[in-house]
């Protein structure tokens, strides 16, 4: 296969992978995000200070239901501010997930090249193999991330990520020489291209799906908060 054709592909991918780690605050996907956050509460704005109002004036009514609805009216918004808030959406432990990404997109980088676009049978083997570890790590890493709070990078972490990333790189090359591997894929052209593709932008899909679920999370907020406080106005009207 002439794989010439994806240098470019992984080249970009690479580039970005690799700025999650030493651009984690200014990076594009935190400038879309603050964007966004920023957009969403300018066009909540009016609703918010309205339900803050009718709050305070249904203060001190004493119906079961109408102080239910308040409560909940009131936990609603709460949320709310709490997720247009771009302090509080910090995403900088999911740059950890380009370390693996861009290592392996630069292992292709350097293979490819060195083979004159001709892989033979263990570059093939190694670059797959590889690419399934790591892409199954990847997956493991996020759930892991996932149930931690928000933390800076650091230095301790990223260099202990990378001798995580050493060792499955070593056992990818002892399982490509040894051919003591279960061969899961017949081919290479077509599962090189969807592994490649999945771990260089693996942080891509990842920080994407984030930035949908605060728009989809904020959306269903505000719809909520309509409700309610369309019903709580019904209570006392």
């Amino acid at each position: 296969m002439d794989c010439v054709n994806l240098l470019a592909f992984i080249q970009i991918a690479v580039a970005f992978d690799f700025g999650l780690v030493y651009l984690s605050n200014t990076h594009i996907f935190t400038n879309i995000l603050d964007s966004l956050l920023e957009e969403m509460k300018v066009s909540c704005a009016r609703l918010i200070k309205k339900a803050h109002t009718v709050c305070e004036q249904d203060r001190g009514y004493k119906g079961l239901a109408v102080r239910a609805k308040r409560a909940e009216l009131i936990e609603v918004i709460n949320n709310l501010e709490f997720l247009l808030d771009p302090q509080n959406v910090r995403w900088d432990k999911y740059a950890y997930t380009g370390i693996y990404s861009g290592v392996y997109g630069l292992l292709c980088l350097l293979l490819i090249g060195l083979k004159e676009c001709r892989i033979d049978e263990f570059i093939h083997n190694f670059l797959l193999i590889s690419g399934e570890i790591i892409l199954i790590y990847q997956f493991i890493n996020l759930i892991q991330l996932s149930r931690i709070s928000n933390k800076k990078i650091s230095v301790v972490k990223i260099l202990y990520k990378g001798v995580w990333l050493c060792g499955i790189l070593g056992l990818s090359v002892i399982i490509a020489l040894t051919g003591f591997y279960w061969k899961i894929f017949q081919s290479f052209n077509l599962p090189f291209v969807l592994i490649t593709i999945c771990i260089v932008y693996f942080p891509f899909f990842v920080y994407a799906y984030r930035i949908l679920k605060v728009w989809y999370t904020i959306k269903s907020k505000i719809r909520k908060c309509e409700a309610l406080l369309k019903e709580l106005e019904n209570c006392i009207g």
